[in-house]
């Protein structure tokens, strides 16, 4: 009776993957009774077409973690490059109108904190609660270095060094009332506010 858990997937898009839509798309899990999915996305391609599309797995989803990184179609056209701002809130304006019918499904959206965005997570904040009411949370991390940028560039992005010359203001964002939300997660930047 142990639960099984698929997350799909930390290494791309599941909707952008022909092998995880093809298996999203035709896999019964009905028979797996301990089977339960959480889905990492971008968000652009969970489309209400797409959704229909994966049916059978809809009471099995225990999770849909939803890549943010901007609270500006300016800034997310380069912290997520080669996205559709409006795409990606029109598909969450279904899903959140979908989440009355599924209250197994947590929604949880994910903001990576760098230089390009630090500014920018409390105007996520307020689209967040004020759009999309039926979303569970709202969680920062700061940027981690996986090895895709140079030196140079991730202490750049690397906006929580001391030495960063952006760092006070920094601070001075991750005290922004609207981050006190009670949906809001500060993970590790909560140790920033000691």
């Amino acid at each position: 009776d142990q639960e099984i858990v698929l997350d799909i997937t930390g290494s791309g898009d599941p909707f952008g993957s022909k092998i995880f839509r093809d298996f999203l798309t035709t896999f019964d899990p009905t028979p797996w009774p301990n089977l339960i999915l959480d889905i990492q996305t971008n968000g652009v391609m969970l489309t209400p077409t797409n959704w229909r599309r994966i049916q059978k797995w809809h009471q099995k989803i225990r999770a849909l973690r939803i890549s943010f990184d901007a609270g500006y179609e300016t800034t997310y056209n380069i912290t997520r490059r080669g996205g559709d701002w409006n795409l990606l809130l029109k598909n969450c304006e279904y899903l959140n109108q979908k989440l009355n019918d599924y209250k197994n499904i947590f929604v949880i959206i994910r903001y990576v904190v760098q230089d390009l965005n630090y500014k920018e997570m409390g105007r996520l904040v307020e689209i967040i609660t004020e759009r999309f009411p039926n979303f569970y949370s709202i969680d920062f991390q700061l940027v981690f270095d996986w090895g895709t940028w140079d030196k140079q560039t991730y202490e750049q992005r690397a906006i929580w060094r001391s030495d960063h010359p952006e760092h006070k203001e920094f601070l001075e964002c991750i005290k922004d009332p609207l981050l006190k939300h009670n949906k809001v997660k500060l993970g590790n930047l909560s140790n920033f506010l000691k």
